[in-house]
Parts: structure tokens; C-alpha cells; sequence
């Protein structure tokens, strides 16, 4: 099954917090505004360089140099928007934890605490440390329970992304 980034888009909007608008028809990105006035985009870029049809990576960023880090609201709208992804069961998402700041240990520990929180669903996750990376990074794939690629997938991520 495809992913229509729009309907997903659509069925997020009516629970998320923040609603996502989307930048372009056919586009896989989109933005949101906090409370505070924030910007940030979210998109999802399709991998095409792995055997595996269906493998998005996500990215959101703030527009802005100011960030509000203690809007639960942010991480409510991004787990929402994955959790949606991963209802489609051939779906796998990758998310990685910039490290431009050095701040990627932050950022993972807040990942795995929005996943923790807000995704109540089962759903299979695995994970890279700085440790097992090249650049050091903290780097993980989120998928559906019932994704019958998760073998391939982890043999993939550990043999190609790092």
C-alpha cells in the first residue's frame, strides 16, 4: 500500500495538537505553528537506494533559531504524525538525532520519551548508538509490529546506513 503523504496529513489533523499544513500537492513535507509562534517544518523523503519499497525518513526542524523546548506539543504532533505512518504496515521510518550542537544524546533521550508517551500502539523499533555509527549519531527505524521487512531492514540499516 502507498503512502499518500496528504492523507496522512488529514488523518494526523484530527488529533494532533498542531495542525500540519502541507507545503505542495504530491510534496512529502508539510509545517506547523506552536503556541509560541514557532515554525517548524516536517517532512518525510522517500529512500530509494534500498531494496525495500516503502522507506521514508523523517525530518523537522525549527525555522527558527529559538526553539521551545518544553512544548510537549511538538513532540506530541512529530510521534503522531509517525505513528500514522507506521499504521501501514510496509511502512519503515528512520529518524537520526543531529549532532551539528552536539546535543544528539538530548535529542535521543527526548525520542525515545515522545515514543514512550505518545505512541500506543505496538510497533518494533531499533536502534543505533554513536558507538556502532561512523559520524556519531544516534540513529533508529520505527516500524508497524506486523512489517514483515523488520529482518531485512535491521540486516540493511546495520550493513548500508552506518
Amino acid at each position: 500500500m502507498k503512502m499518500v503523504f496528504s492523507t496522512i496529513v488529514e488523518i494526523v489533523n484530527k488529533t494532533s495538537p498542531y495542525k500540519i499544513s502541507l507545503k505542495e500537492e504530491g510534496h512529502y513535507g508539510g509545517s506547523f505553528e506552536t503556541d509560541r509562534g514557532l515554525i517548524y517544518n516536517i517532512s518525510l523523503i522517500k529512500i530509494i537506494d534500498i531494496p525495500i519499497d516503502e522507506t521514508y525518513y523523517i525530518a523537522f526542524e525549527s525555522v527558527e533559531s529559538r526553539k521551545d523546548r518544553h512544548d510537549s506539543k511538538i513532540g506530541e504532533t512529530i510521534t503522531a504524525l509517525i505513528s500514522s505512518c507506521i499504521d501501514i504496515v510496509e511502512n519503515i521510518i528512520i529518524f537520526t538525532c543531529d549532532n551539528s550542537d552536539r546535543k544528539q544524546e538530548a535529542r535521543n533521550i527526548l525520542f525515545k520519551r515522545w515514543f514512550k508517551k505518545y505512541i500506543k500502539k505496538k510497533y518494533f523499533r531499533y536502534d543505533k548508538s554513536p558507538n556502532d555509527t561512523f559520524d556519531r549519531i544516534y540513529a533508529s527505524f520505527v516500524c508497524n509490529i506486523n512489517n514483515p521487512n523488520i529482518d531485512k531492514c535491521m540486516t540493511l540499516f546495520d550493513e548500508n546506513f552506518f
